[in-house]
Protein backbone atom coordinates (compact mmCIF):
# COMPACT_ATOMS: atom_id res chain seq x y z
CA UNK A 1 0.00 0.00 0.00
CA UNK A 2 2.57 2.30 1.29
CA UNK A 3 4.64 1.26 -2.43
CA UNK A 4 1.52 2.30 -4.01
CA UNK A 5 1.43 5.71 -2.30
CA UNK A 6 5.16 6.42 -2.95
CA UNK A 7 4.92 6.14 -6.39
CA UNK A 8 1.37 6.78 -7.66
CA UNK A 9 0.66 9.38 -5.68
CA UNK A 10 4.78 11.05 -5.22
CA UNK A 11 3.88 11.43 -1.46
CA UNK A 12 7.38 10.51 -0.27
CA UNK A 13 9.02 8.07 1.97
CA UNK A 14 8.86 9.98 5.17
CA UNK A 15 5.06 11.05 4.52
CA UNK A 16 4.36 7.61 4.05
CA UNK A 17 6.67 7.11 6.97
CA UNK A 18 4.02 9.65 9.50
CA UNK A 19 1.48 7.38 7.63
CA UNK A 20 2.58 4.31 9.12
CA UNK A 21 2.44 5.81 12.37
CA UNK A 22 -1.20 7.53 11.93
CA UNK A 23 -1.85 3.75 11.56
CA UNK A 24 -0.46 2.78 15.11
CA UNK A 25 -2.48 5.36 16.64
CA UNK A 26 -5.49 3.97 15.63
CA UNK A 27 -4.92 0.43 16.34
CA UNK A 28 -3.68 1.51 19.92
CA UNK A 29 -7.07 3.90 20.42
CA UNK A 30 -8.99 0.69 19.04
CA UNK A 31 -7.13 -1.57 21.79
CA UNK A 32 -7.60 1.39 24.33
CA UNK A 33 -11.74 1.61 23.68
CA UNK A 34 -11.62 -2.39 24.25
CA UNK A 35 -10.44 -1.71 27.38
CA UNK A 36 -12.19 1.07 28.25
CA UNK A 37 -15.37 -0.82 27.27
CA UNK A 38 -14.83 -3.54 29.56
CA UNK A 39 -14.14 -5.75 26.75
CA UNK A 40 -10.48 -7.04 27.77
CA UNK A 41 -8.63 -5.77 30.76
CA UNK A 42 -5.49 -3.97 30.53
CA UNK A 43 -3.27 -6.46 31.70
CA UNK A 44 -4.70 -8.67 29.06
CA UNK A 45 -3.44 -6.97 26.07
CA UNK A 46 -0.16 -7.57 26.33
CA UNK A 47 -0.47 -11.71 25.69
CA UNK A 48 -2.37 -12.41 22.62
CA UNK A 49 0.15 -14.30 21.33
CA UNK A 50 -0.98 -17.94 21.01
CA UNK A 51 1.09 -20.93 22.37
CA UNK A 52 2.20 -22.41 18.68
CA UNK A 53 3.67 -18.89 17.54
CA UNK A 54 5.89 -18.99 19.80
CA UNK A 55 7.73 -21.56 18.03
CA UNK A 56 8.68 -18.47 15.92
CA UNK A 57 11.26 -16.32 18.31
CA UNK A 58 11.87 -18.78 21.09
CA UNK A 59 12.80 -22.27 19.52
CA UNK A 60 15.91 -23.96 17.73
CA UNK A 61 15.97 -26.12 15.12
CA UNK A 62 19.80 -28.46 15.57
CA UNK A 63 20.28 -26.33 17.99
CA UNK A 64 20.65 -23.22 16.32
CA UNK A 65 17.69 -20.01 17.10
CA UNK A 66 15.17 -20.53 14.19
CA UNK A 67 15.20 -16.24 14.26
CA UNK A 68 19.28 -16.81 12.93
CA UNK A 69 18.59 -19.51 10.46
CA UNK A 70 15.59 -16.89 8.95
CA UNK A 71 17.83 -14.30 8.81
CA UNK A 72 20.75 -16.71 7.49
CA UNK A 73 18.25 -17.29 4.32
CA UNK A 74 16.56 -14.17 4.01
CA UNK A 75 20.68 -12.71 3.58
CA UNK A 76 21.25 -15.60 0.84
CA UNK A 77 18.08 -15.12 -0.72
CA UNK A 78 18.26 -10.72 -0.96
CA UNK A 79 22.25 -11.49 -2.29
CA UNK A 80 21.27 -13.50 -5.14
CA UNK A 81 18.29 -11.13 -6.22
CA UNK A 82 20.40 -8.02 -6.01
CA UNK A 83 24.04 -9.33 -7.14
CA UNK A 84 23.39 -11.71 -9.48
CA UNK A 85 20.23 -11.29 -11.12
CA UNK A 86 18.60 -8.84 -13.69
CA UNK A 87 16.22 -7.48 -10.83
CA UNK A 88 19.69 -6.22 -9.13
CA UNK A 89 20.55 -4.43 -11.85
CA UNK A 90 17.66 -2.60 -12.37
CA UNK A 91 17.12 -1.87 -8.64
CA UNK A 92 20.54 -0.05 -8.41
CA UNK A 93 19.34 1.35 -11.84
CA UNK A 94 16.57 3.14 -10.72
CA UNK A 95 17.47 4.21 -7.08
CA UNK A 96 20.87 5.84 -8.86
CA UNK A 97 19.21 7.28 -11.38
CA UNK A 98 15.04 6.94 -12.51
CA UNK A 99 15.61 9.05 -15.62
CA UNK A 100 18.31 7.39 -17.57
CA UNK A 101 16.91 4.26 -16.16
CA UNK A 102 13.65 4.75 -17.76
CA UNK A 103 15.32 5.73 -21.22
CA UNK A 104 17.02 2.01 -20.90
CA UNK A 105 13.42 0.79 -21.02
CA UNK A 106 13.45 -0.38 -17.30
CA UNK A 107 10.13 -0.16 -15.66
CA UNK A 108 10.85 2.01 -12.78
CA UNK A 109 7.62 2.18 -11.32
CA UNK A 110 7.36 -1.81 -11.29
CA UNK A 111 10.69 -1.94 -10.12
CA UNK A 112 10.33 0.26 -6.66
CA UNK A 113 6.59 -1.02 -6.19
CA UNK A 114 8.61 -4.92 -6.03
CA UNK A 115 11.48 -3.05 -3.66
CA UNK A 116 8.42 -2.21 -2.11
CA UNK A 117 6.64 -5.68 -1.56
CA UNK A 118 10.14 -7.02 -0.61
CA UNK A 119 10.86 -4.82 2.20
CA UNK A 120 7.58 -5.40 3.48
CA UNK A 121 7.48 -9.25 3.15
CA UNK A 122 10.84 -8.28 5.43
CA UNK A 123 9.07 -6.45 7.71
CA UNK A 124 6.00 -8.49 8.39
CA UNK A 125 8.71 -11.69 9.51
CA UNK A 126 10.59 -9.86 11.36
CA UNK A 127 7.10 -8.60 13.05
CA UNK A 128 6.26 -12.23 13.53
CA UNK A 129 9.29 -13.12 15.54
CA UNK A 130 9.47 -10.07 17.72
CA UNK A 131 5.93 -10.57 18.24
CA UNK A 132 6.52 -14.44 18.92
CA UNK A 133 10.01 -13.49 21.21
CA UNK A 134 8.04 -11.27 23.28
CA UNK A 135 4.89 -13.28 23.84
CA UNK A 136 2.76 -9.99 22.87
CA UNK A 137 0.40 -8.40 20.35
CA UNK A 138 0.67 -4.90 21.02
CA UNK A 139 0.88 -2.95 18.13
CA UNK A 140 2.99 -0.19 19.72
CA UNK A 141 5.77 -3.29 19.94
CA UNK A 142 9.32 -2.33 18.17
CA UNK A 143 8.41 1.11 16.74
CA UNK A 144 10.55 3.12 19.39
CA UNK A 145 13.51 3.34 17.62
CA UNK A 146 13.76 0.13 14.85
CA UNK A 147 12.88 2.10 12.03
CA UNK A 148 16.05 3.93 12.70
CA UNK A 149 18.32 1.48 13.42
CA UNK A 150 17.73 -0.21 10.47
CA UNK A 151 18.30 3.00 8.52
CA UNK A 152 21.58 3.36 10.25
CA UNK A 153 22.41 -0.48 9.86
CA UNK A 154 21.99 0.15 6.00
CA UNK A 155 23.68 3.72 5.97
CA UNK A 156 26.94 2.50 8.23
CA UNK A 157 26.97 -0.81 5.62
CA UNK A 158 27.40 1.79 2.56
CA UNK A 159 23.86 1.97 1.29
CA UNK A 160 23.24 5.84 -0.05
CA UNK A 161 19.75 7.60 0.92
CA UNK A 162 19.60 9.05 -2.77
CA UNK A 163 19.66 5.44 -3.68
CA UNK A 164 21.64 3.67 -6.27
CA UNK A 165 24.51 2.04 -3.88
CA UNK A 166 24.42 -0.40 -1.57
CA UNK A 167 25.23 -4.05 -0.97
CA UNK A 168 24.05 -7.12 1.34
CA UNK A 169 26.69 -8.05 2.82
CA UNK A 170 27.36 -4.39 3.70
CA UNK A 171 24.17 -4.14 5.50
CA UNK A 172 24.99 -7.13 7.36
CA UNK A 173 27.80 -5.83 8.96
CA UNK A 174 25.93 -2.52 9.84
CA UNK A 175 23.81 -4.18 11.63
CA UNK A 176 26.63 -6.14 13.50
CA UNK A 177 27.80 -2.82 14.25
CA UNK A 178 24.56 -1.50 15.71
CA UNK A 179 24.25 -4.70 17.66
CA UNK A 180 27.41 -4.15 19.27
CA UNK A 181 26.90 -0.65 19.83
CA UNK A 182 23.96 -0.92 22.25
CA UNK A 183 24.66 -3.91 23.80
CA UNK A 184 27.70 -2.30 24.75
CA UNK A 185 25.87 0.77 25.79
CA UNK A 186 23.38 -1.14 27.71
CA UNK A 187 26.57 -2.49 29.75
CA UNK A 188 27.94 0.63 31.02
CA UNK A 189 24.41 1.82 31.37
CA UNK A 190 24.43 4.38 28.97
CA UNK A 191 20.74 6.13 28.69
CA UNK A 192 18.32 4.81 26.19
CA UNK A 193 17.98 8.63 25.15
CA UNK A 194 21.57 8.79 24.96
CA UNK A 195 21.72 5.46 22.71
CA UNK A 196 18.85 7.08 20.51
CA UNK A 197 21.28 10.05 19.81
CA UNK A 198 24.00 7.89 18.94
CA UNK A 199 21.82 6.66 16.21
CA UNK A 200 20.35 9.44 15.16
CA UNK A 201 24.34 11.21 15.11
CA UNK A 202 25.77 7.76 13.08
CA UNK A 203 23.09 8.30 10.76
CA UNK A 204 23.84 12.40 10.27
CA UNK A 205 27.28 11.58 9.63
CA UNK A 206 26.53 8.81 7.44
CA UNK A 207 24.10 10.77 5.38
CA UNK A 208 26.56 13.77 4.92
CA UNK A 209 30.03 11.50 4.40
CA UNK A 210 27.36 9.76 1.31
CA UNK A 211 26.67 13.90 0.49
CA UNK A 212 29.96 14.81 0.19
CA UNK A 213 31.18 11.67 -2.04
CA UNK A 214 27.83 12.31 -4.49
CA UNK A 215 29.64 15.84 -4.51
CA UNK A 216 32.97 14.97 -5.57
CA UNK A 217 32.29 12.80 -8.00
Amino acid sequence: VFGSEVEQVKIGCLTSMGLDYVDLGIQTGKMAAKVLKGEKKASEMNFEVIEEAAFYGNSKVAGVPFQVIVVVILTIACYVALHRTSFGVMCFASGGNDSAARLSGINVRRIRMLAFVISGVAAAVSAIIATSRASSGLPTLGVNNTQMQAIAAAVIGGASLSGGRGSIAGTMLGVLFITILYNGANLVGVSPYVQDLMIGSVIIISAGIDLYRRNKH
